[in-house]
């Protein structure tokens, strides 16, 4: 049965397309559609333009084109212009989808650190891992601002909130002296840290006046986690197996914050330990 284009009152014609009757006002407002109105009852009848409009309203909306682009579209005066509109969009949608591509690296990079961590949780084992690139938080700078300086870097991997300690060791009067808030605010210093998996510190462009480069080695690698002022036996645990085996160590440890759970009872962190140590010998 073929389709008769007929007059039609609001609702029937955002029925006919799927859409509530206040978004086919809202089009009216923006000036994309022009109803005439009954003359007994004042109310809006759409025509054979309209509806044609509208349909063609609706496959821009496929689309994604804004509302302000379709009505410049429909306003237009010739088939460059309107191609002109098109092509602007185009280019937005191809920024956004290489944005997302951006980040859906670095959600498939996360996922595999998470996976580490998983498998990894109950291991104490010596790694030899790729160079860390370390950037601090200076004064004044807030962690936006931090986080961005990384995007030039074009790294597919996450960048990681990390600390360390002017103790070159965690004992367990560590431990018991950082559960003090007022102790832990003083003992460790705050950056943002990336493993450079890729190679990129071998760049001749390499901003060196941006990160710091602490460069491969050998660590003790462990997960752990720790329950704010509450639990640190897995830092415990670890330092009870650098005294069983007789490791060297060879400077300060690093944490990275895999992941939380917080509620106002019972903050976890989890976290990969990086205890430098001197290179194993065969």
């Amino acid at each position: 049965m073929k389709y008769k284009v007929k007059n039609y009152r609001v609702g029937e014609l955002a029925s006919y397309y799927g859409l509530t009757s206040d978004a086919v006002r809202l089009y009216d407002r923006k000036g994309i559609l022009s109803p005439g109105k009954n003359d007994i009852n004042n109310y809006r009848m759409y025509n054979r333009e309209d509806f044609v409009t509208m349909d063609y309203v609706m496959r821009m909306r496929r689309m994604e084109l804004s509302l302000d682009d379709i009505r410049s579209i429909l306003n237009e005066d010739s088939l460059p212009d309107i191609r002109g509109v098109i092509r602007r969009h185009e280019s937005e949608l191809s920024a956004r989808i290489n944005d997302l591509n951006k980040k859906l690296e670095l959600l498939h990079d996360y996922e595999n650190l998470l996976d580490i961590c998983i498998e990894g949780f109950d291991k104490i084992e010596i790694r030899k891992l790729p160079p860390l690139i370390c950037r601090e938080i200076r004064s004044g700078e807030t962690m936006a601002e931090v986080m961005d300086s990384f995007d030039m870097l074009n790294s597919p991997h996450m960048p990681l909130l990390s600390l360390t300690s002017e103790y070159d060791t965690f004992d367990e009067n560590v431990i018991n002296s950082i559960i003090s808030i007022r102790e832990r605010e003083s003992v460790f210093d705050y950056f943002v840290s990336l493993l450079d998996e890729d190679g990129i510190t071998g760049d001749p462009d390499f901003p060196t006046d941006v990160f710091s480069v602490i460069p491969s080695r050998y660590y003790l690698f462990a997960v752990g986690a720790v329950r704010t002022d509450i639990d640190y036996k897995d830092v415990l645990r670890v330092r009870e197996y650098i005294n069983d085996n007789g490791i060297v160590e060879d400077g300060s440890t690093i944490v990275r914050l895999v992941a939380n759970e917080y509620s106002s009872t019972n903050s976890v962190e989890y976290m990969e330990m990086l205890i430098p140590v001197k290179e194993p010998r065969n």
